[in-house]
């Protein structure tokens, strides 16, 4: 958690730029969430949609995933 950058934006364009699978993109989302950087864990969360490599066979039960888990911090809100 600490090598995290600070700013979502940079951790969004490297992992746009290496084609990360969105499991990925979940994981760096809920690291910012823990360090209470939510303005962040939606941004990453709200973009991974559109942006994260999902060509494997799994990405179904992530895009659930990232989708509940951003529903939930909405519901909470």
């Amino acid at each position: 958690l600490e090598n995290l950058p600070e700013d979502g934006e940079e951790v969004i364009a490297i992992l746009s730029h290496e084609q990360a699978r969105l499991h990925f993109w979940i994981d760096v989302a809920l690291a910012y969430h823990r360090l209470g950087n939510e303005a962040d864990f939606v941004r990453i969360l709200e973009t991974c949609g559109a942006n994260a490599c999902l060509q494997y066979p799994e990405y179904l039960q992530d895009q659930m995933r990232a989708l509940d888990t951003l529903a939930a911090y909405y519901v909470v809100q």
